[in-house]
C-alpha cells in the first residue's frame, strides 16, 4: 500500500504538466483566432472602402451615358441636322455648277 500514494503523486504530477501543456495549446489557438480575426476585420475593411469606390465610379459612369429614350432622340436630332447640312451641301453644289455652266456658255459665244 506504500506504493500506492506515491503512484498517485507521479500521476498528478504528470496530469499537472499535461493540464500545462494543453492549457498552453489552448491558449496558444486563442491567440491565434485573435489575430486572424483582427487580420480579417482590416481586410473586410479594406475591401469595403474599394467597393464604395467601385459604386461610386459605376454610379459616375452610368449617369453620363445615354439612356434608350434619349439615345433614340439624340440620334433622330443628329440625323435630321446631317440631311439639313446634306441638302445645303447640294443647294451650294447646284449653284455652283450653274455659275460655272453660264460661265462657259458666255465664254463659247
Amino acid at each position: 500500500m506504500g506504493n500506492q500514494p506515491d503512484s498517485q503523486s507521479r500521476q498528478s504530477v504528470i496530469e499537472r504538466h499535461a493540464q500545462t501543456i494543453i492549457s498552453g495549446v489552448v491558449a496558444a489557438l486563442l491567440g491565434w483566432v485573435g489575430v486572424s480575426l483582427l487580420d480579417l476585420r482590416d481586410r473586410t475593411t479594406r475591401v469595403e472602402v474599394q467597393l464604395v469606390s467601385l459604386l461610386a465610379t459605376v454610379t459616375e459612369g452610368t449617369t453620363d451615358r445615354f439612356r434608350g429614350a434619349d439615345w433614340l432622340r439624340e440620334k433622330a436630332r443628329l440625323d435630321d441636322r446631317f440631311y439639313s447640312l446634306q441638302r445645303r451641301v447640294e443647294q451650294l453644289e447646284d449653284s455652283d455648277r450653274a455659275i460655272h455652266q453660264k460661265y462657259r456658255l458666255k465664254d463659247a459665244r
